[in-house]
């Protein structure tokens, strides 16, 4: 029997709706719970990042194939935006380096909080997490994953930002961010 060097991929699914009511708010949905978070994002601080970011081969071929899945259900393909995919960078890097694996960070909070703490303006905004032997396996894994499946082809989301990190046994962090 073959081995596969898979570490975990997890199916949390996390959309972002900005209320015109009430401020700037995100519902939460963790698929395992079936419950619904509320964050107060108002009050988050922008910080400053630097002026380019070059999306690596590597996360270049996510994109690729996250916009081929699209493709093939009929769905327009999704912009590589550099912006966002710096931020799921950090976030992936920061999942290795604090070794945990959670859509809120303990030094970035929520995927909201980071978006909104780098300048990035949505109207809706979702994340995938994975950990994998590498991005393609990450990839299938986040496919065969209800939650991570509706992000994927979330008819909604215009823009993409993928970002890769490595563990010290060649494993990958994957970090997907969609937005509106």
């Amino acid at each position: 029997m073959k081995m596969y060097k898979v570490l975990l991929a997890f199916t949390f699914i996390f959309s972002l709706f900005i209320s015109t009511a009430n401020g700037a708010a995100a519902a939460v949905n963790h698929r395992y719970k079936q419950k619904s978070y509320t964050y107060n994002i108002n009050n988050s601080t922008q910080q400053q990042m630097p002026a380019a970011y070059e999306i690596s081969q590597e996360e270049q071929q996510l994109i690729g194939y996250i916009n081929a899945e699209r493709t093939k259900n009929g769905l327009n393909k999704l912009i590589a935006n550099p912006k966002l995919s710096m931020i799921a960078h950090l976030k992936a890097e920061d999942m290795l380096k604090n070794n945990y694996f959670s859509h809120v960070s303990p030094t970035y909070g929520s995927p909201w909080d980071m978006m909104k703490k780098f300048g990035i303006i949505y109207n809706m905004a979702g994340e995938n997490i994975a950990k994998n032997a590498n991005v393609y396996k990450a990839h299938i894994a986040l496919m065969n994953s209800p939650g991570h499946r509706a992000n994927i082809l979330n008819n909604s989301y215009t823009d993409v930002g993928v970002g890769v990190a490595h563990d010290k046994y060649g494993n990958v962090i994957v970090v997907e961010m969609f937005i509106r």
